[in-house]
C-alpha cells in the first residue's frame, strides 16, 4: 500500500522491516513508506554503511520501525521510535510486534515461542508452522493474528545463505484461518 516492501534480499543478506509499537500517540503516523528505507538499505554492504545512511535521512517522516539487518550468522538492527534512532541488541532469533496490548501481546507469543521451539530442532518448516498459529480465545495474541480490525495477511519464510537464499512465501486465505499453498523461490549467485 505505501509504495515499499517489508523485506529485500540477496544471497548473504536481507533487510526486514517490522513495525514499532512505542507509547500510544508519541509517534507520529509517517508521511512516506519505510519500505523504501528497505529498498536503500538493501544496497549497504555493512551494518555500519546503514546506519550511517538512516542518520543521515530524515527519519521524521516515517512512523515508527525496527530494520534487521540479517546475514547467515548475525542479525543487527535499529529502532526508531518516532523521535530518536538507536541501534539495540537482537539476542535471539524470535522477534514481534503488535499495536494492541503491546506488552502483553508480545510476552505472550515470546513464552509461547520458547514453550515450543525447543522442539522443533533446526527445521525452519516446522518453525513456520508454529508460526502460522492462530489463538482462538485472543485473537490478537497469535503470530497469526485475527483481530477484528486487522489480521496476518501473509507468512514469509527467508532461509539465508552466503551463496543464496530459499523465499517461501504464504497468502493467507481471504475467509479463513488458514493459509494458500506456499510459492517458493530459490536464488543462488
Amino acid at each position: 500500500e505505501g509504495g515499499g516492501p517489508w523485506l529485500a534480499a540477496a544471497p548473504g543478506f536481507a533487510v526486514v522491516l517490522l513495525n514499532a509499537y512505542p507509547e500510544a500517540g508519541s509517534a507520529p503516523a509517517g508521511q512516506r513508506s519505510r519500505g523504501l528505507l528497505v529498498l536503500d538499505l538493501a544496497e549497504c554492504p555493512t551494518a555500519a554503511e546503514a546506519f550511517n545512511r538512516l542518520a543521515r535521512e530524515d527519519l521524521k517522516a516515517y512512523a515508527p520501525f525496527y530494520l534487521l539487518l540479517c546475514k547467515p550468522d548475525s542479525v543487527s538492527g535499529f529502532l526508531w521510535d518516532g523521535s530518536k534512532l538507536s541501534f539495540p541488541r537482537f539476542k535471539d532469533c524470535f522477534w514481534t510486534t503488535s499495536s494492541i496490548e503491546s506488552e502483553a501481546v508480545v510476552a505472550w507469543r515470546r513464552a509461547n515461542w520458547e514453550r515450543t521451539a525447543g522442539r522443533l530442532g533446526d527445521d525452519p518448516e516446522r518453525a513456520a508452522d508454529l508460526l502460522r498459529q492462530t489463538n482462538p480465545e485472543q485473537p490478537a495474541y497469535g503470530t497469526a493474528m485475527n483481530r477484528p480490525d486487522a489480521r496476518t495477511v501473509s507468512q514469509v519464510l527467508l532461509i539465508l545463505g552466503v551463496d543464496g537464499f530459499v523465499f517461501t512465501y504464504r497468502a493467507r486465505e481471504p475467509h479463513g484461518p488458514g493459509f494458500e499453498a506456499p510459492v517458493t523461490l530459490r536464488v543462488s549467485s
